[in-house]
């Protein structure tokens, strides 16, 4: 089933995937270490945890959804 919080984190996970896809990745690519990391590995890492937080997120307000809908039935 679609709600309506799911058009909202679509176009969050195609900006993630823009921006950890070429050429939007050479963004990072410059010979500086950031947390001892050159700085793309950090990017790719960035991007991936904060992906990853989203599906969390996007999973959560799934269920709650689910939950109200089965209330309302």
């Amino acid at each position: 089933m679609k709600y309506k919080h799911t058009n909202i984190f679509i176009l969050l996970y195609l900006i993630i995937m823009l921006m950890m896809s070429t050429p939007l990745i050479n963004i990072a690519n410059k010979p500086v270490m950031l947390l001892g990391l050159p700085m793309l590995l950090t990017w790719i890492v960035g991007w991936t945890i904060l992906a990853a937080v989203l599906l969390i997120m996007h999973y959560s307000l799934d269920l709650k959804a689910e939950k109200a809908n089965k209330e309302l039935k």
